[in-house]
């Protein structure tokens, strides 16, 4: 998805339209990550961005297609091993998932670096760049949900419900990385004292 990101953000040069990217993740653990990855983008965009994907490179079950002025990618349930891979995820959506062990909990640690901050300064220079948002309407959004409970004060996510962080992320965002921090406690034991 990184050349989809990088191309798209240079065709917005001489093309006009809307992306919508969605990706909800679910950390299991260190090692069993999942996520669902959605995009749609319409107008100019959309034409181009049909053809710069190969659907027989994407991983078994995501579909894209291209009608009427609307793209649209879908991939309903991927590994993460999947995302790194294909041309679905590549390293603009390069999310590195920490385990530490505590004495009374075990601390996750997601975090994603902004995927647009090295696109927009590529566009550094370009007059078109004060007004982005005009010209091209990016919107990204990110749910994590996570093992145990999330520490609020320690993650920068726009909104929080239970053990699940967002992100509503735009061109202008100016976040270095998206960082999500949960709490999982470590039961005692059926002979625990604690």
């Amino acid at each position: 998805m990184r050349s989809i990101i990088t191309v798209s953000l240079v065709l917005i040069a001489i093309a006009c339209g809307s992306i919508t990217i969605n990706l909800d993740t679910e950390v299991r653990d260190e090692t069993q990550i999942f996520h669902a990855v959605g995009m749609q983008a319409t107008g100019q965009v959309a034409e181009l961005m049909s053809g710069e994907l190969d659907p027989n490179e994407m991983s078994e079950g995501c579909t894209a297609s291209y009608e009427q002025g609307t793209f649209d990618l879908s991939c309903p349930r991927i590994t993460d091993e999947e995302m790194r891979s294909q041309d679905v995820g590549d390293t603009s959506f390069d999310i590195e998932v920490t385990k530490s062990d505590h004495a009374s909990f075990t601390e996750y640690r997601v975090s994603m670096p902004n995927p647009f901050l090295e696109s927009r300064a590529e566009l550094q220079g370009n007059p078109m760049a004060d007004n982005l948002d005009a010209i091209i309407k990016l919107r990204f959004y990110w749910t994590v949900s996570m093992p145990g409970d999330i520490v609020e004060t320690e993650s920068n996510a726009d909104t929080f419900d239970g053990n699940k962080a967002s992100f509503n992320v735009s061109l202008d965002d100016a976040r270095d990385a998206f960082t999500v921090i949960s709490r999982q406690s470590k039961s005692g034991g059926l002979f625990s004292c604690n």
